[in-house]
Parts: structure tokens; sequence; C-alpha cells
């Protein structure tokens, strides 16, 4: 005969692990809210989208409730630093190694996937735009098969590369996300390559950019300022 107590235990720790994801993806959300227009760094829309889709079904799976509290201790930790209004370079040196050991003890979860779009968003904001390139081009292969996540990576290597002075290879991403009619962050992508092109003295082309931008999306919260570029000309 089961002992009533094992079963309650055993249901217990199968509760707490579950707990452990729930508060993961409940920060998630909050910071999404916070945050729902800067689409580069840090946890943003992606993660409640891929939550709201996977999950559920993580939930019943040990190996990703176990990551998913790692990661949950990480977002605690993570927020503990924000709280002392400490730097982004401190920051990321608080919590660097502790987003590494999960992407190094947990390869192939969803948390561990997760994990480094977070950390390269932490890394964008320190100034280390070799290592968040990094971490969103080892990002890239988890999502290829998903435009919408694909699209949001892309947006990072664009923003990344920028920061990092290399502008033809932002201009490369940008175009890929601008190109992608599925894309969420197309008007976004063409404001981008429409600044750039004028900043590196490429008017034309900058103009053509901004045309796009101010006839194909008249909602965006670029139209009024491509609109203003066009009439100049």
């Amino acid at each position: 005969m089961v002992s009533y107590n094992r079963v309650s235990l055993a249901r217990k720790k199968e509760l707490d692990q579950q707990d452990g994801v729930s508060a993961v993806l409940s920060r998630l959300f909050e910071i999404t809210m916070t945050h729902k227009t800067k689409l580069i760094s840090g946890l943003v829309v992606v993660f409640v989208a891929m939550a709201l889709f996977t999950g559920v079904f993580y939930f019943r799976n040990r190996s990703e409730t176990i990551a998913f509290n790692e990661l949950n201790n990480c977002e605690a930790k993570y927020n503990s630093e924000q709280i002392k209004n400490n730097s982004p370079k401190e920051v990321y040196a608080a919590v660097n190694n502790d987003y590494r050991l999960i992407l190094k003890n947990h390869s192939g979860t969803v948390a561990a996937k997760m994990s480094k779009i977070r950390l390269a968003g932490i890394c964008y904001d320190a100034g280390h735009f070799d290592d968040a390139v990094s971490l969103y081009q080892k990002a890239l292969p988890d999502f290829k098969e998903d435009p919408f996540f694909e699209s949001m990576i892309l947006n990072g290597l664009a923003y990344s590369y920028e920061a990092g002075n290399n502008k033809s290879k932002a201009i490369k991403y940008f175009e890929m996300v601008a190109s992608d009619n599925k894309s969420a962050m197309k008007d976004e992508a063409l404001y981008n390559l429409g600044r750039i092109y004028d900043e590196t003295g490429e008017a034309e082309k900058s103009l053509e950019i901004y045309k796009r931008l101010f006839e194909e999306h008249p909602d965006s919260m670029y139209n009024k300022f491509a609109g203003e570029k066009v009439a100049s000309g």
C-alpha cells in the first residue's frame, strides 16, 4: 500500500517545481508590461509569447522545471541588483555567471534558450556588444522555424552590431527584418535603416526607406517622423 505521506511529499515537490516555473513566467509578464516598447534588451514579448505556447507542456518535464527554477533564481538576483540602482556593468558582473551556468548545465531546455536572449540583452546594456552578438547568434538556430522569434533575434543582432560600430552588419540584419512581411518589427527596422543611411550620408537611400515606412505603415509610431522626412525631401 502506498503511503499517503509519500504521495503528499511527492506532490508537494512537484508543486514546488511548478511554482518556480510560474514565478519566472509571472516575472516575465511583469517585465514585458514595463518594457513592452523595448524589444532589444532583457525579457520581452518573446518570452511571454513563448510561455503562452509552451509553458503548460514544460511544467510536466522535470528537467525543464529544474532549469526554470534556476532561471527564477537568476531573475531574482537580477532584480535585486536593479533595486540597488547598480550600473548595467555591475548588474552584468553580478549575474553573468549564473545565466551561463544555465546554458552549460541545461543545454537544449526552453529555459536555456530564454537565458541566451536574456543574457544577450544584459550584455548589450553593459556595453559588451561582442558578447551580445555571440549570444544572439547562438539563439538564432533555436528559433529558425518561427518567424516571430527569429525576427526579434535578428533585431537584437542589428542593434548590437550598430552599437559595436559595425553599421554594415547592422544594415544587413535590419534589412532582414524589414524584408519579412510577417515581422511585428518591420516598421522599426525601416526606421532604423532610414536613420543609419542618413547618418552615413546615403540620403537617397534614406529617403526611399522613409517613404516605404510612411506609405506601408500608417499606424506606426514612426509614421509621422517618416512623413516629415519625406516632405522635407
